[in-house]
């Protein structure tokens, strides 16, 4: 908080007496503090992006590698490698779509 102390000398041409008067106004500052919504908001995009990229590329490889019919450590291989370029594709297609920047690091 700010305080500032000033001094209004007035004069009044109209008085006969011609008396000046000093008034001392005390002004207080209260720090307004609003909260920044602009980092809460890009956070909340960067999660609200990264689990809608999840859930379509989990979605997406568990039905290619069911209607391929495989089983065993080759389902979980394949199925690996087909989430992993489908969430990274995902995500890369919403940075484009949308103009969201999910990693900023990587300078075009």
């Amino acid at each position: 908080m700010t305080a500032t102390l000033l001094r209004v000398r007035a004069q009044f041409p109209l008085n006969p007496v011609k008396t000046k008067w000093d008034f001392y106004v005390l002004i207080l500052r209260h720090p307004i503090q609003i909260m920044d919504m602009s980092s809460v908001r890009k956070w909340a995009v960067f999660f609200i992006g990264i689990l809608c990229s999840i859930l379509i590329a989990d979605t997406l490889s568990n039905a290619i590698v069911t209607a391929m019919g495989l089983n065993g450590w080759i389902k979980f291989i394949v199925s690996f490698i087909l989430y992993a370029v489908m969430f990274f594709g995902i995500l890369y297609a919403i940075e484009k779509i949308f103009g969201i920047r999910f990693f900023d690091f990587i300078q075009e």
